[in-house]
Formats: structure tokens, C-alpha cells, sequence
């Protein structure tokens, strides 16, 4: 069938030794014989429609072009699905890519403010916490960007000290706690 072409009728009687199972099933339906049409279209075949026929003589040539016919419109109706489907993977692919990257951009945010570091500082210490720990990334990004603990003090510290450090601060002049930004300072003017 790899062929494209149709198969002629076979006997199940020639088959009882390749498929005696098959071959016993067959003749318990009264069915003798089998013909196999090519799923095909253009050059490409995707399987075969098989003809099971209650007697041993060929298909005449009208019930072929029947059988074909059937055989192309089952072509259209598989390959139509089999697009559907993979129109639907890509799209559900691309809306979980879309969705971890939100995720990894609230996450590089939330670190970021907490920290006063930079957004690409945030990225490495979510990957490198990620990485360390044997989690998705975009697992532990929705986690923190949902409120989970950050990655700790000494996380960020050796994170920035191996991939920026230049711009590493020492370690006393690090903040001991996130910013309060609840408060407003407010400056008065005075006369004098």
C-alpha cells in the first residue's frame, strides 16, 4: 500500500499463516476476502481503506472507483483533523509560552523592587534559583510573582557577584529589608 496504488483482492485463506487470528475473525464474519484502497492525496498516502468482501472474486472495476472515492473523501476528513490538531497544539504552545512569560516578567519585577537591583539581575537570580533547584522557571516565576519567598539575601548576592561584578555592592551596604514604600516623607519649607 506504501505504493499508492490499490492492492488486489486476497484470499484470508493465503493469510492463514501470517494472520491466523485475523484470518479466523474474518471467516467467522463470512467475509473471504479483502481489498485495499490507498488513503491517498496527490503523492502522499496516510493508509489504506480495506474492502472485506463475502467472496473470493476481484472487485469489479465500478466498486473500485466507489471504494476510491470513499477512501479519498476519509483522506480529506483525517487530514483535516490532523490539521485542526496541530493548529490547536501551536495555539495552546503559544498561549503557555505567552503566559510563562508574563509570569517571568512579574516575578523579575517583584525581585527587582525588593532587591533594588536591576530587571536583568531579577532574570538571573530566577534562573539561577530555577536551575539550582531543579524547577521550571515559569513554575517558580508565577510562585514569586504570587508571593512566594524570593530567593534569599546570599541567592542575590552570589547571582550579581558572578554575572555583574562590576556592579556588585559590598555586602554591608546591602538592604536588610525590602523598601517600605507606604510611607511619604514629607519636607516642610521654614522661613528664616
Amino acid at each position: 500500500m506504501s505504493r499508492g496504488t490499490d492492492e488486489a483482492t486476497r484470499a484470508f485463506a493465503e493469510g492463514e499463516e501470517r494472520w491466523p487470528r485475523f484470518a479466523e475473525a474474518a471467516g467467522a464474519l463470512a467475509f473471504v476476502s479483502v481489498h485495499a484502497l490507498p488513503l491517498r492525496l496527490r503523492e502522499r498516502v496516510i493508509g489504506a481503506l480495506n474492502l472485506f468482501c463475502s467472496s473470493p472474486e476481484p472487485l469489479g472495476e465500478e466498486d473500485v472507483r466507489v471504494g476510491q472515492a470513499l477512501a479519498d473523501v476519509a483522506t480529506i476528513g483525517i487530514l483535516a483533523q490532523r490539521s485542526r490538531e496541530q493548529a490547536d497544539l501551536v495555539t495552546t504552545q503559544l498561549q503557555t509560552a505567552l503566559n510563562s512569560r508574563i509570569s517571568i516578567e512579574q516575578a523579575k519585577g517583584v525581585i527587582a523592587e525588593r532587591h533594588r537591583i536591576k530587571l536583568d539581575e531579577a532574570f538571573t537570580i530566577l534562573r539561577r534559583h530555577a536551575r539550582d533547584n531543579n524547577l521550571r522557571m515559569s513554575d517558580l516565576a508565577r510562585d514569586v510573582a504570587n508571593g512566594s519567598p524570593l530567593p534569599t539575601r546570599d541567592e542575590t548576592l552570589a547571582a550579581r557577584a558572578v554575572d555583574h561584578p562590576e556592579t556588585s555592592p559590598a555586602p554591608d551596604l546591602w538592604p536588610v529589608h525590602p523598601p517600605d514604600h507606604s510611607r511619604v516623607i514629607r519636607a516642610t519649607r521654614t522661613s528664616g
